[in-house]
């Protein structure tokens, strides 16, 4: 049988000796390595590697290859080989999209049994052959050290997590686990990979290798020029960046204002108990799995809550099956979160794209503040819970009255003045970036995502990687409804740690869990 390994390549210049081992190129690759030497079948790889380095290159292809794994869909990209150190990954040549060239007299990779999927690969590539596989039945095995957050996938995958990861790509420090874990995985009743070393023949680069399509050029030199510009602004960045994130400065004794703890330590432990409390009625963390429809914006009722219950005052179509399901979504909404900041929105919106793109927005200004919900998208009631408290993350971090004269009618991140809490948190954990990167959502797909690639350690999800405002939102929603994080050098969870030292910021989450729970329980 043919099984595709797909992941990353990295050289290791990590400086602990636990992370260095005898491995000087790591990531996702090591996985095919660990398949060719045990595992009866045929082995093929997917990954970038750097047409800049051309001596590494080719060693790395004659080493992967004696360990009886085909290079046939390695792929060579004009960036450096991506860089693993201490406090994180420069993904570099790892942020090109390259898996969508191997058109095989459009076949693609059907004549695969097995796809081995590790989370190092860029995203747009593993989103490709995740959906590749589910739409052609091929099993799939995902083998992830965090380094982004999963949907949940198909119920037949098999998700193997290295917890010990922490949002790096140390499948080479975890192949024992990893070997562990393959024993158990069957294609075809047939084990997929066994305990001995295989006596196998090492793979002959000509009997495999074939031109990469025209197309396929044309697909790698495009993504090229679009990075181009951003791979230099990283590199530069790199070298001028400070070594270290500046960790959060917590003060545990610092006093809160609030009826059932007194202090930032015991407000933290009373909401990590509601928190505890809510796994009896769901998994908050728990992800629906998404079928993505590309339908245009529609709006379909504007409904006023001015004064309590939601009154309908513009319907632009029917919503089908009827509204009244779905105006318990804000009713859901007002219990959650304080009363002086619901009582900031006009209006209710229901409002549709399909499946799987826009779950929800705010529009705020000085004159109306909207909430509108996707009515397909928000059936989920844990990732409903979590969508009501990132829209809440927008109200509570960019009232009207925190933008100049000129922004009176949008939010734009031009208009921010000083001393103001989403200014200072753009300072702080944005201003690094350059002032180029501060606004990323009009950006092509592939500048976008070789920023967040270049910053994997930085954000846990694309979405995060748009703009201050949304990162924000996203990381109150991490710090609500998660423990807090293990200190570390990663920014993503400096940006968690750093809400702790804000007391009113502990105080909103000890209430918001607490609602949670009682609205849980009531409907119980």
């Amino acid at each position: 049988m043919k099984i595709l390994v797909a992941g990353g390549t990295y050289k290791n210049q990590m400086t602990r000796e636990t992370g260095r081992k005898q491995f000087s190129m790591v990531g996702g690759h090591v996985v095919a390595r660990l398949l060719g030497r045990y595992s009866k079948h045929d082995i093929y790889l997917h990954t970038n590697m750097s047409s800049e380095a051309q001596d590494l290159t080719r060693n790395l292809r004659q080493s992967i290859r004696k360990d009886h794994v085909s290079t046939e869909y390695i792929e060579k990209v004009s960036a450096p080989f991506g860089i693993l150190t201490d406090g994180g990954i420069h993904a570099l040549a790892n942020t090109f999209e390259s898996a969508r060239i191997h058109r095989r007299d459009g076949r693609f990779f059907r004549t695969f049994d097995a796809f081995v999927l590790t989370t190092d690969l860029n995203q747009r590539d593993f989103k490709y052959l995740r959906s590749y596989a589910h739409n052609n039945d091929i099993p799939l095995i995902i083998i992830t050290c965090g380094e982004y957050r999963l949907h949940m996938t198909h119920p037949d995958d098999r998700l193997i997590t290295l917890e010990a990861g922490a949002g790096l790509p140390l499948y080479h420090l975890h192949l024992s686990e990893i070997h562990e874990s393959l024993l158990t995985v069957k294609i075809k009743d047939t084990p997929l990979i066994t305990r001995q070393v295989q006596d196998k023949e090492p793979v002959s680069e000509g009997t495999f290798r074939k031109p990469a399509t025209l197309l396929g050029q044309l697909i790698i030199f495009a993504t090229g020029i679009a990075l181009l510009i951003f791979l230099i602004m990283s590199v530069f960045e790199w070298f001028s960046a400070p070594g270290q994130n500046p960790q959060a400065d917590i003060d545990w004794n610092a006093a809160v204002d609030h009826p059932d703890c007194s202090t930032v330590e015991a407000c933290t432990v009373l909401g990590d108990r509601y928190l505890s409390a809510l796994e009896e009625y769901m998994d908050i963390s728990r992800e629906p799995y998404v079928f993505f429809e590309n339908r245009p914006r529609r709006t379909y009722q504007d409904y006023a809550v001015d004064d309590g219950a939601p009154e309908l005052i513009e319907e632009v179509r029917e919503v089908p099956g009827g509204a009244e399901p779905y105006l318990g979504y804000y009713d859901e909404f007002e219990t959650l979160f304080p009363e002086e900041y619901t009582d900031q929105i006009d209006i209710f919106r229901l409002f549709s794209d399909g499946e799987g793109n826009t779950l929800a927005y705010v529009e705020i200004s000085e004159d109306e503040t909207v909430l509108a919900m996707d009515f397909r998208d928000n059936a989920h009631k844990a990732a409903r819970y979590r969508t009501h408290v990132h829209e809440f993350a927008h109200l509570y971090s960019l009232p009207p009255e925190d933008f100049t004269d000129e922004c009176a009618a949008d939010t734009a991140m031009d208009c921010l003045k000083e001393d103001t809490l989403m200014h200072d948190y753009t300072v702080r954990f944005w201003s690094h970036y350059g002032a180029g990167w501060l606004e990323n959502r009009y950006k092509s797909q592939a500048e976008r995502d070789a920023f967040f690639a270049n910053n994997i350690t930085d954000f846990y999800v694309p979405y995060q990687a748009v703009n201050p405002k949304e990162d924000y939102a996203v990381t109150f929603t991490m710090f609500v409804t998660r423990a807090i994080p293990a200190e570390s050098g990663q920014l993503q969870d400096i940006k968690v740690r750093s809400m702790y030292e804000d007391p009113e910021h502990v105080k909103l989450r000890a209430d918001i869990l607490r609602n949670l729970l009682e609205l849980e329980r009531a409907g119980d």
